[in-house]
C-alpha cells in the first residue's frame, strides 16, 4: 500500500492529512528534475534573445529567476532532511507554494519584459520554452491543483495578451492558440490531480478497512 509506511510512523494522523501530506512529498520529490529544466531552459531563453532583447533585462531576468530557483533548491534540501518532522506539515506546503508562485510570475514576465515584438522567429522561440515549461509543469506540479493552476495562469496568461494585442492575423491567432494550450493542459492537469487523490483516497480506505 501507498500510505503503509507513512501509516506505520504517523498513525495519529488523520486521513485527510495524511493524503495532503503525500501529495506535499510527490511536488517535492519532482522539484530537482523542475529545477534543472528551470535552469537550463531560462539560460537557452537569455543565450538566443541576447542580439534581441536589452542585455541589462536578460541579466535582471535571468538573475531573479536563478535567486528563486536556489531558494526553491535549499527548500527541497530541507524538505528532504527534516522529512519525518515535515509530514504532515502544512508549512511545507505552504512554501511550496510560494516558490511557485514567484516562479511562475518571472517566466510570465519574460513574455512581456523581454518580448521581441518586431522578430516573430524569437517570438516563436518563446512560445516553445513558455510552453515547454508548462508541459512539464503538468507533470510536476499536478499533485496540488493550487500549484499548476496559479503556474498556467501566470505564464501563459501574459503571452497570450501580448499577442492578442499585436492585432495581426498571425499574432492573434497565436494568442489564441495560447488560451487553447492554457485550457488543454489544465485538464490534463487536472485529471492527474483527481487520480492522485482518488489513489491515495482509496488506499487510506483499505488501511482503514483493514485494521
Amino acid at each position: 500500500m501507498l500510505l503503509s509506511e507513512s501509516n506505520n510512523h504517523f498513525s495519529t494522523i488523520d486521513k485527510p492529512a495524511i493524503i495532503k501530506a503525500e501529495q506535499t512529498k510527490l511536488l517535492f520529490n519532482a522539484m530537482p528534475l523542475s529545477i534543472m529544466a528551470t535552469v537550463i531552459n531560462a539560460c537557452i531563453l537569455v543565450f538566443v534573445q541576447w542580439n534581441i532583447v536589452a542585455h541589462e533585462r536578460l541579466l535582471i531576468w535571468l538573475f531573479s529567476l536563478l535567486l528563486v530557483t536556489m531558494f526553491r533548491g535549499v527548500l527541497a534540501y530541507e524538505y528532504k532532511k527534516k522529512y519525518e518532522k515535515a509530514y504532515a506539515n502544512d508549512k511545507w506546503t505552504s512554501w511550496f507554494i510560494v516558490g511557485v508562485v514567484i516562479t511562475s510570475l518571472i517566466w510570465g514576465s519574460a513574455a512581456v519584459w523581454l518580448f521581441p515584438a518586431d522578430n516573430v522567429g524569437h517570438q516563436v522561440f518563446m512560445v516553445i520554452v513558455l510552453a515547454g515549461m508548462c508541459a512539464g509543469a503538468s507533470t510536476s506540479l499536478s499533485f496540488l491543483r493550487t500549484t499548476i493552476v496559479v503556474y498556467l495562469v501566470a505564464v501563459l496568461t501574459p503571452l497570450a495578451i501580448q499577442f492578442l494585442l499585436l492585432g495581426d492575423k498571425l499574432s492573434v491567432s497565436m494568442g489564441v492558440m495560447a488560451i487553447l494550450f492554457f485550457f488543454i493542459v489544465l485538464a490534463s492537469s487536472i485529471r492527474i490531480y483527481k487520480n492522485t487523490c482518488l489513489l491515495y483516497t482509496s488506499d487510506a480506505a483499505d488501511e482503514s478497512s483493514s485494521v
